[in-house]
């Protein structure tokens, strides 16, 4: 009968089952007391069964030689492996269900048949249906034997699956975002990070993110989710490591929208995003010019802050707003605006703007008396961008801080908010000094591409406080 646990069908022939299943429920009564049960299903039988209805033919002969070759590596990574998986149980569970990995067993009996929703063997012979089907038709290279990340939910009928007949679609922002991206839509996160740094090797951050969901379907809080041993015992394979899966792990975890962020949560998937997609939202709030206004601050303060040394000329338009004069002394520095003007990490030249400032002064472009009093700071392209999110975020949190917006925050949301945003102003300095990094200054010796006498220099800031 296609009934859940809770005795309800949910299915076209709803009305029939039901009434099934309340006189198969009358038939027991009356039965009770001469009857022995027998459950035709048993827990370790259940492998048999999907493999006898899976299959016409599976080679148990071979069987032994790949469960050798994971036995293997296994043995060769305990270090990083749960120890509880290095036992003759173990090895022989994966021997009488092979081709099915023990994890895979392992999730669908104690993670996803919790879910009411979920009708025992017969949910499980239509998510492995259609993965072997996938796994079959695509012949992964790697697939030795069939692992959870192999029910893949990137695949519409497993999709289906998932999200409508057992109701979990309250997770399908989570799919789209970090899982898998159905065909047409943009790709989701564990897709962008196999091209980004795994091209033409294994998908292993899809791997990751599909055993990660899996395990979030469970019912109770406790049940879901999978820690990083388990994680990495699930995936490795002959062909993969534990520390290539570790690598991978970090930089998923770094970047999910929908992981739990809870301190000490394991990989599981929530409904609502996580305090990184809120912030992301919030910063994609914030105006630019907003941006531009506490930058052009902070660079002021920061360059201004020179114990003396120099007189500050932020953000000069022209020629005509640097001084020619001595004043008091100090020579001048000139901070270039990181939206003038920004250059490679090795100019071929001196720039068209720093020659021009060098050589004229006013609005008439007289040329410059006191050439020499000038110094130059000018940004890095490549660091320009990284710098403006600082500010962007700082911003961010900001709002987020504000008592109507704080307040909705869970407890370890909100001390991480404020704990982030008191480091801020310091990785914010450091981003500025790190970005304006090219030095343009008088010097006998010209720098190569120009015959006026200004040299360059690199300037590497190895550390900063918020107000060097």
């Amino acid at each position: 009968l296609a009934v859940g646990k809770d005795a309800e069908a949910k299915d076209a022939y709803r009305e029939e089952h039901e009434r099934a299943m309340r006189s198969l429920a009358e038939a027991e009564l009356v039965a009770s007391r001469k009857a022995t049960q027998l459950n035709p299903t048993e827990e370790d039988e259940t492998a048999d069964v999907l493999r006898r209805r899976l299959f016409e033919r599976v080679d148990l002969a071979n069987a032994d030689q790949v469960v050798s070759a994971y036995w293997d590596t296994w043995t060769r990574n305990k270090d990083a492996l749960p120890p509880d998986v290095l036992t003759p149980e173990i090895r022989e569970q994966f021997r009488r269900g092979y081709p099915l990995h023990p994890e895979t067993l392992g999730v669908l009996t104690e993670k996803i048949s919790s879910l009411s929703t979920f009708q025992r063997t017969r949910g499980m012979l239509r998510l492995l249906a259609r993965t072997v089907h996938v796994l079959w038709r695509d012949r992964p290279a790697d697939a030795f034997a069939i692992h959870p990340h192999h029910i893949d939910p990137g695949f519409g009928p497993i999709r289906d699956e998932i999200t409508t007949r057992l109701g979990q679609g309250q997770y399908t922002p989570a799919l789209k975002s970090d899982v898998a991206a159905v065909p047409g839509d943009d790709p989701a996160l564990a897709q962008v990070l196999d091209l980004k740094h795994c091209p033409g090797q294994l998908p292993i951050s899809c791997y990751i993110a599909r055993t990660a969901f899996l395990h979030t379907l469970a019912y109770g809080d406790s049940a879901k989710g999978i820690g990083p041993e388990r994680l990495k015992f699930s995936v490795c394979s002959p062909s993969t490591e534990p520390s290539f899966i570790e690598q991978a792990r970090t930089r998923f975890v770094a970047d999910a929208l929908y992981l739990d962020d809870r301190p000490g949560a394991p990989m599981r998937f929530m409904v609502e995003p996580n305090l990184t997609q809120v912030i992301r939202k919030q910063m994609a709030d914030i105006d630019a010019s907003e941006v531009r206004k506490e930058l052009h601050e902070r660079i002021r303060t920061l360059f201004g802050a020179s114990g003396g040394a120099f007189n500050l000329v932020p953000f000069p338009a022209g020629p005509y707003e640097v001084p020619d004069e001595v004043g008091d002394g100090r020579p001048l520095l000139v901070v270039m605006g990181y939206e003038a003007l920004a250059i490679s990490s090795e100019p071929k030249g001196l720039p068209a703007e720093i020659h021009d400032i060098f050589q004229h002064k006013g609005v008439e472009r007289k040329f410059r008396d006191f050439p020499n009093n000038l110094v130059f700071v000018v940004a890095d392209e490549r660091l320009r961008e990284n710098m403006k999110d600082k500010v962007r975020r700082r911003l961010a949190l900001l709002e987020l801080r504000k008592p109507e917006r704080i307040k909705q925050l869970a407890d370890h949301r909100e001390l991480k908010v404020n704990e982030e945003f008191q480091k801020l102003p310091l990785e914010i300095a450091e981003t500025i000094l790190h970005c304006y990094r090219h030095l343009f200054y008088p010097s006998h010796v010209p720098m190569s591409g120009t015959t006026e006498p200004i040299a360059h220099a690199a300037i590497e800031v190895h550390n900063a406080s918020d107000s060097p």
